[in-house]
């Protein structure tokens, strides 16, 4: 029953740390049926957004943008969207935000000769891609033996704009792309760039309801805004967004998991959530926290 205890236990207990939903198959992506589009948003969300179109998960691509849904175009700005938060792309039109999971497979034989020159050429094409305001940020998450992968935040006017990015990388003639587009969300503090804490790492936290808990979500709305400015003023909340009706996705600051932890778990709905945490690590090719947006 929503609200019992027993809910509140499996919300907690359904703290996860591993990597956010991007392509590995041991991690929940983020998937939206009709019935959960029906079903009461987080205040992580809107309410009145619950019976709007929504984001079906990430998209994998391989040099082709084919059976993509297309994003808003530039010049259109959610409803909630508050001032201050959209950004502009070419000729002033607004532009959509994309994570996008980025994982390299270098072919067998390819000579280090090769692969130093490609990765050159992709560090210079990222500072030019930062530089345009395409590129915001790059980080690499936890990594298995043997594995080259990348997460990188991304502006565009729409999903053609951002496959034009992608496919002109370097590196893509070795990678595939997985995509998740990044909706505009109530309680997100905006891309001007937090105070961070002295030597803050940073973090992916995906968000989720924990079971059929929307009318507690619902009471808790307010308290949960106001606590998310809150760990915004003190740099710990970085960015918000909505990954799709009900979930939501965060980037964080703390100074280890344990801080994190006591953050998240100081969210007025956390007994209500489940979270998956993916730690972040700093990628020799990240323009940074403060790059604008074009």
């Amino acid at each position: 029953m929503p609200g019992s205890a027993a809910s509140a236990r499996r919300g907690r207990e359904g703290v996860e740390f591993g990597e956010v939903g991007l392509g590995q198959p041991e991690v929940r992506a983020a998937r939206v049926t009709a019935e959960a589009a029906r079903a009461a948003v987080l205040s992580y969300g809107d309410e009145r957004r619950a019976a709007e179109p929504t984001v079906s998960g990430p998209r994998v691509r391989a040099g082709s943008a084919g059976g993509m849904r297309p994003a808003p175009v530039c010049g259109t700005v959610e409803p909630r969207q508050r001032a201050g938060t959209a950004m502009t792309c070419d000729k002033g039109r607004s532009a959509m935000e994309y994570l996008v999971t980025m994982t390299t497979h270098v072919p067998e034989g390819t000579s280090p000769e090769t692969v130093d020159d490609v990765r050159a050429r992709e560090a210079a094409n990222s500072r030019g891609l930062a530089e345009r305001g395409r590129l915001l940020r790059l980080w690499r998450p936890p990594l298995r033996p043997g594995e080259w992968r990348t997460l990188g935040l991304f502006a565009a006017p729409d999903e053609a704009g951002l496959e034009e990015v992608l496919s002109a990388m370097p590196l893509r003639v070795w990678r595939s792309d997985e995509v998740t587009p990044l909706t505009p969300h109530p309680n997100d503090p905006g891309p001007a760039p937090a105070a961070a804490p002295v030597a803050a790492q940073e973090f992916l936290v995906a968000f989720a309801p924990a079971g059929a808990v929307s009318q507690r979500l619902a009471e808790t709305a307010a308290a949960e805004a106001a606590r998310a400015r809150e760990l915004a003023a003190a740099g710990h909340l970085v960015r918000l967004w909505r990954t799709s009706a009900d979930r939501a996705l965060g980037l964080w600051r703390a100074q280890d998991a344990s801080e994190l932890r006591t953050d998240l778990d100081s969210l007025p709905q956390a007994p209500w959530l489940t979270t998956t945490t993916t730690p972040l690590t700093e990628h020799p090719n990240d323009p940074g926290p403060g790059t604008p947006q074009a």
